[in-house]
């Protein structure tokens, strides 16, 4: 129920050792769990995967109608830096013979949820960072690590850490 989940995650906002929560099952649809979690997720400071739904299905969709929720999704992610997994999100499908309000509004959904991908994303690339740099990895390794990312991610990771200094042997942020 809601308030059961509200009170799970009242009592982890303090918790810096849960890194995964699984709470794909318990809501009919994925707005009202959204809706639901969004003023504890910026206090989580820890969690690194937040499992909302498995799997597309209707009930795990989003309508377009409600960008509002995927509007509050992102402002709840965007201060985040260690969360990088929120389940397969995603948005129900347009009817072919929509009007152009409807594909705005769709449109807009699409931009959202690219959004909270990115910075998704971008906090993996954190991860991946402030590993390299706690291990003293020299940086030949960022190659091989930059190969599975999305082109945004590499984006994100030039852009963002060109304050990091790797250098072989030697690591630190200057």
């Amino acid at each position: 129920t809601p308030s059961l989940v509200h009170a799970i995650l009242t009592g982890l906002e303090d918790n810096n050792s849960v890194r995964t929560l699984d709470i794909s099952n318990n809501f009919d649809s994925l707005e009202v769990l959204l809706d639901s979690i969004m003023k504890h997720l910026p206090r989580m400071k820890n969690l690194e995967r937040l499992v909302l739904a498995r799997g597309a299905s209707s009930s795990t969709c989003i309508d377009y109608t409600n960008f509002n929720v995927l509007e509050q999704l992102l402002l709840c992610v965007r201060p985040n830096d260690r969360l990088q997994f929120l389940g397969p999100l995603s948005i129900l499908p347009l009817d072919r013979e929509s009007d152009k309000a409807t594909y705005a509004l769709y449109g807009t959904c699409l931009e959202y949820l690219e959004q909270i991908r990115f910075c998704l994303e971008r906090n993996q690339c954190h991860a991946l960072v402030r590993g390299m740099i706690s291990r003293q990895e020299p940086a030949s390794l960022l190659p091989t690590a930059m190969a599975k990312m999305t082109p945004s991610a590499i984006y994100y990771l030039l852009r963002e850490t060109a304050s990091y200094r790797i250098v072989p042997g030697i690591s630190n942020v200057t």
